[in-house]
């Protein structure tokens, strides 16, 4: 734990980290229970369903790099802040509207948010917790682990008790609500990630000996 922290504020980041990434999988992880009655009910082909759950993983790939470069130019606080509103509101939004293109545009914005979170996170937890970083990584997994198998498990229980998918898939939205506090909490102590200096960077790529030159690559 880096030395400039106090075992409060730790605590309290630890708790963010918790809470935030438990959002990291429930609007995909949920989407799997319903996708028999998702294909029922909007006479969906194969192809449209299986994009449901590719799309944000798709997204999640593709999008990380945004992260620094979001960091740099919003910071930390306001990044994190958007991120989590938009799986927030995007979740909520299936409860609102029924149709695949919803369901649809909703994983993608959804794919972008994580995409941008995981990073963050990543980058936040090595350098506030340089010497448990794996402790702590171990709380951020177990986070994602928590939301995707609450999601995977009670979707389809919540389907059974209202007879809506709309309301099972929606539902979700509310663990946006308890990232936020875990958020708003832990901020009170300004938290940033820095980024690393451009002369660095160019000093470590010199000592980087490219792939294409290495027989073993």
């Amino acid at each position: 734990m880096s030395g400039k922290m106090n075992k409060r504020n730790a605590i309290l980041i630890m708790v963010a980290i918790f809470a935030i990434s438990v959002n990291m999988r429930p609007a995909i992880t949920s989407i799997g229970p319903m996708l028999e009655t998702i294909r029922e009910q909007l006479s969906l082909s194969d192809a449209q369903v299986s994009l449901l759950t590719a799309v944000p993983v798709i997204c999640m790939g593709l999008f990380a790099t945004l992260a620094p470069v979001m960091n740099r130019k919003f910071g930390l606080n306001r990044v994190m802040i958007a991120m989590i509103l938009l799986i927030g509101v995007m979740t909520a939004l299936r409860g609102l509207i029924s149709g695949f293109l919803v369901l649809l545009g909703t994983a993608f914005i959804i794919g972008i948010a994580i995409a941008v979170i995981g990073p963050l996170l990543s980058a936040m937890i090595k350098q506030y917790f340089p010497d448990r970083a794996a402790s702590v990584i171990g709380i951020y997994s177990f986070g994602m682990g928590v939301g995707s198998a609450a999601s995977a498990g009670l979707t389809a229980v919540f389907f059974e008790k209202t007879g809506s998918y709309l309301f099972a898939l929606s539902i979700w939205s509310v663990l946006a609500l308890l990232g936020l506090v875990g958020w708003f909490v832990a901020m009170k102590g300004k938290l940033k990630v820095r980024q690393q200096d451009v002369v660095v960077v160019e000093v470590q790529k010199r000592h980087v000996k490219s792939p294409w030159k290495s027989r073993k690559a």
